[in-house]
C-alpha cells in the first residue's frame, strides 16, 4: 500500500498573519507549473473507475521574489481533495487558511463546493486589497463608502466604483481537484476567480508553464479513459516540457488521488520516470540528427542533379 503522507518535502503551511503582497506596476506572471490529469484506474477485476494525477514544481512567488524552497505547492484539504496553487503565495496562504477554517465549521466533500468556497475567499482578499488602495487614503472603508453614497457626488461614486472593479492584484490561479460521491473532478480557477469544469477535457494546467504542458497533453490527444500508466507518463512529460518556460522549477512532485485517498507517487516510480525521460530525450535527439542528415544528403543529391542538368543545356563549343 502506498504511504499516506510524504515525509519530505513539507506541505504548504498557511499562516494567518501574512502581509499582503507588495504592489508592482502591472501584474507579475505566475511563475510555476501545476498540472492535473484524469485517467482510468483499475480498483479490482471488472471494477474500473477514475483517478487523478497531479504534478507540480516548487517554484514560489512572494511579492517580487521567486525562489525554490523544500516544500510542495499542494494543500491537502482531506484524503480525497487537493488544491494546487500558482501565483503569489501570500494570497493563497491566507485564502487556504480561511477555507480550512470554514470547512471545519461547514464540512463538505463536494469538490465543486470547495472550489466555489476557495474562489470566494480569493475574491474577498482582493476586494480588501482594493479597498486598502483606493478607500483607505480617503479615510474610508467599504462600509462608509457604500453606506454614505447619498452624500457623495455621482462623479466620485463612479470613479471609486470603477477603481474598485478594475483593481488588479498579482495574477493567481488554482486547481481544485479530487474525488467525491459524484466522481472525479478537475476545476480550474482563473485569474478572475472564475471556475471552469475540466472533467470532460480531462486535464488542467496553471502557471507560466501551462501553455507548454497543455500543448504536450493535447499533442498526445489525451482523453479521460487513458489507463494510469500512460497517463502518468504524459503528465510527467508535460511537466518536463513546461520547464522550458522561465520561472518553472526542475523539481517535480506528483500525487495520485483514487477513491481510497491521495498518495504520493512512489520515489522508485519517480526515479524510473526520470530514467525513461532521459532515454526518450536521447532518442528524440538521435532521430532529429538522423533526419537532418537525411535531409542534407537529399539536398546534396538535388544540387548534383541540377548541376548535371545545367551542364547538358550548355552548347558544346567543339562542334562549331
Amino acid at each position: 500500500m502506498l504511504p499516506h503522507r510524504p515525509t519530505r518535502p513539507r506541505p504548504l503551511k498557511h499562516g494567518k498573519d501574512r502581509a499582503p503582497p507588495s504592489r508592482q506596476a502591472g501584474r507579475a506572471d505566475p511563475v510555476t507549473v501545476c498540472i492535473a490529469t484524469m485517467c482510468n484506474w483499475t480498483y479490482a477485476p471488472g471494477d474500473v473507475g477514475k483517478a487523478i494525477i497531479t504534478a507540480s514544481d516548487r517554484q514560489i512567488t512572494s511579492g517580487s521574489v521567486e525562489y525554490d524552497p523544500l516544500q510542495i505547492k499542494v494543500c491537502f484539504l482531506n484524503q480525497h481533495l487537493l488544491v494546487l496553487v500558482s501565483g503569489d503565495i501570500a494570497v493563497h496562504s491566507e485564502a487556504l487558511t480561511n477555507l480550512q477554517s470554514k470547512l471545519k465549521t461547514s464540512p463538505t466533500s463536494d469538490v465543486f463546493d470547495v472550489a466555489e468556497m476557495y474562489s470566494k475567499e480569493l475574491r474577498r482578499i482582493y476586494f480588501r486589497y482594493a479597498v486598502n488602495k483606493y478607500l483607505s487614503p480617503l479615510g474610508m472603508d467599504d462600509a462608509t463608502f457604500f453606506g454614505n453614497q447619498s452624500t457623495f457626488s455621482p462623479e466620485f461614486i463612479n470613479k471609486i466604483t470603477d477603481q474598485l472593479q478594475s483593481y488588479q492584484g498579482p495574477e493567481i490561479e488554482a486547481i481544485v481537484t479530487g474525488i467525491d460521491d459524484k466522481g472525479a473532478h478537475i476545476y480550474h480557477i482563473d485569474e478572475f476567480m472564475n471556475i471552469s469544469c475540466n472533467d470532460d477535457l480531462g486535464f488542467a494546467a496553471i502557471g507560466l508553464g501551462a501553455w507548454h504542458a497543455k500543448s504536450q497533453i493535447m499533442q498526445f490527444r489525451y482523453v479521460t479513459r487513458i489507463p494510469y500508466s500512460p497517463a502518468l507518463s504524459v503528465t510527467f512529460l508535460s511537466k518536463k516540457r513546461a520547464e522550458a518556460a522561465p520561472g518553472v522549477g526542475k523539481d517535480t512532485d506528483m500525487f495520485c488521488i483514487t477513491k481510497n485517498g491521495w498518495s504520493p507517487v512512489l520515489p522508485e516510480l519517480m526515479e524510473k520516470l526520470n530514467e525513461l525521460y532521459t532515454k526518450y530525450e536521447d532518442s528524440v535527439r538521435g532521430v532529429a540528427v538522423n533526419i537532418m542528415k537525411e535531409l542534407d544528403d537529399h539536398l546534396e543529391e538535388l544540387r548534383k542533379k541540377f548541376q548535371d542538368a545545367e551542364k547538358k543545356t550548355i552548347p558544346d563549343s567543339s562542334l562549331s
